[in-house]
């Protein structure tokens, strides 16, 4: 033969070599898959095929969630099902960051919202370390933050993944003096209030101490029983004469 027809042999023959290496090991791939068929299999064609397979729970609860509907072949470690002790819930409520780095565990917390004739308490347990991006109603981004709470009584009727609102009690004191919060205003590098004095407004410089949703903690410069105007206009300045009005509705 020639030097090119020996040539063309020569791969012809390597070729079909690495081409019956790529069959056997199809072949052994297919016998795997026949053997895991087999096992799969093994359950219906057992001979007690009437009888269901027994899954124990690793813990004891209620059923929550049934994440397989129908029957069908699972792999080991599959989901089937999400159990829960629901007499001992806990609350995950997430808060804007600059909100949660306030919030310390054992701090008292109230449960509200949530349906029931009376709020609930519950402690804090943990702030998750992480934070996450939420879009809020107006279509804000938002940092946000989970905290954990356990019920410091009893849950009530509550149930898995319903809805409450939580508010976290970060500071607390008796006899707290406070003013509304729309009655306090910039003054240049202090705080005031306009207070009414026998029918004169004077502008009183004021010092602040912790703030909640709609009053602000005074600590100087105003005292209990005085009346503050509050949303001030552009009309109300310094020595202005004003008369306070009784609401309509009022008793």
């Amino acid at each position: 033969a020639s030097r090119d027809a020996m040539d063309r042999a020569i791969n012809l023959a390597s070729s079909a070599a690495k081409q019956l290496e790529a069959a056997k090991s199809r072949e052994q791939a297919a016998a795997y898959q026949v053997k895991e068929a087999k096992a799969a299999l093994l359950t219906q064609t057992s001979d007690r095929p009437s009888l269901p397979v027994a899954v124990l729970s690793p813990v004891g609860g209620r059923i929550l969630r049934l994440l397989e509907l129908s029957e069908r072949v699972v792999a080991a470690g599959t989901p089937i099902v999400e159990i829960g002790y629901t007499p001992k819930l806990e609350v995950v409520a997430d808060f804007l960051t600059r909100d949660a780095v306030k919030i310390n565990p054992g701090m008292d917390a109230i449960i509200d919202d949530w349906g029931g004739d009376k709020p609930l308490r519950a402690r804090v347990r943990m702030v998750e370390p992480g934070a996450f991006t939420k879009i809020s109603a107006l279509g804000v981004e938002e940092q946000r933050a989970n905290v954990v709470l356990d019920f410091v009584e009893s849950s009530d009727k509550l149930e898995d993944a319903y809805r409450v609102e939580v508010r976290v009690i970060t500071w607390e004191a008796a006899n707290v003096l406070q003013a509304p919060s729309s009655a306090v205003f910039r003054s240049q590098n202090a705080w005031a209030v306009f207070k009414l004095e026998k029918g004169t407004v004077r502008k009183t410089i004021v010092q602040l101490g912790h703030r909640a949703a709609f009053n602000i903690e005074v600590l100087h410069g105003l005292s209990a029983g005085d009346t503050v105007i509050s949303h001030p206009g552009t009309d109300i300045q310094e020595g202005v004469r004003v008369k306070a009005s009784t609401p309509p509705d009022s008793k």
